[in-house]
């Protein structure tokens, strides 16, 4: 005859082997729905970011290499995008612009749901663009969706814009949508029309995302629809083929030279 406690052990036993065999799981991989190191940056440089004191000379360039998770104020006038060399392996040079569903403060837009809704913003300072045609004026880039990260479906897109000085005005100059293909592509624009051969020209990167429809999903709440873009370059006497480039530089982060130590005592380095 079992005691209580006994009983009571028996019918755990029982009751655990009912759920284990009744009960569904599934592992689920859910988007960040913050970015810690986003906010905190955030914080620190709280306030508003006002525009160069003056404009730009050509060439205009960046390839994301600085130590700072923001866009280098010197040529950028917001700070929507992520800068890191983790949302991908495919890099062009160390560090890409992340474009997310993460706002400056880190946090998931508050605009966001299953409709596309207008993400991040990449903004360059203004440019001094007052040039004649004739002298080949082009921007070129790289872009890649997805990364390491969450590949933007078809109608998820990367908007280029170009701002016309004399106008005040904002005009659609390139756009990719989202698909399987992952691999970083070359992009290379002519500027040739007088509207934007203006002193005061500017270009701005956009990103538009959207959540799942399927809202039975946990993965659906964090971040989605990523793209990167990498080696950003405007300069004069370009050709439509000039998109490779002679430069020496890392692609991924500085490692140890070490082969099996990340340190060692300098006595045993020198042997």
């Amino acid at each position: 005859k079992l005691s209580l406690p006994s009983k009571k052990i028996l019918l755990n036993i029982i009751l655990l082997f009912f759920f284990l065999d009744t009960v569904v799981c599934q592992e689920v991989v859910i988007g960040l729905q913050s970015n810690q190191a986003v906010s905190t940056n955030h914080i620190k440089n709280a306030g508003p970011k006002d525009l160069a004191a003056d404009t730009l000379d050509l060439p205009f360039f960046d390839d994301f290499s600085g130590k700072d998770i923001s866009p280098e104020t010197a040529r950028w006038s917001d700070d929507f995008v992520f800068i890191n060399n983790t949302y991908t392996t495919d890099q062009i040079t160390t560090g890409v612009a992340t474009f997310d569903a993460l706002d400056n403060a880190g946090r998931l837009y508050e605009t966001a749901s299953i409709i596309v809704f207008k993400a991040d913003y990449l903004t360059s300072q203004p440019l001094k663009l007052n040039l004649p045609a004739s002298d080949s004026i082009r921007l070129s880039f790289y872009y890649q969706a997805g990364g390491l990260s969450d590949v933007p479906e078809e109608k998820d897109s990367l908007v280029l814009q170009f701002y016309a000085p004399d106008e005040g005005k904002w005009y659609p100059a390139w756009r990719a949508t989202g698909g399987r293909y992952t691999k970083f592509k070359p992009v290379i624009l002519r500027i040739d029309n007088q509207k934007f051969l203006k002193k005061g020209f500017r270009f701005r990167f956009i990103n538009y995302a959207s959540l799942s429809a399927n809202l039975t999903e946990p993965s659906i709440i964090g971040n989605c629809d990523i793209w990167n873009i990498d080696y950003v370059l405007i300069d004069k006497y370009r050709n439509d083929e000039d998109t490779v480039f002679h430069d020496v530089a890392f692609r991924y982060p500085h490692r140890s030279l070490l082969n099996n130590h990340e340190s060692m005592p300098l006595k045993q380095f020198r042997q």
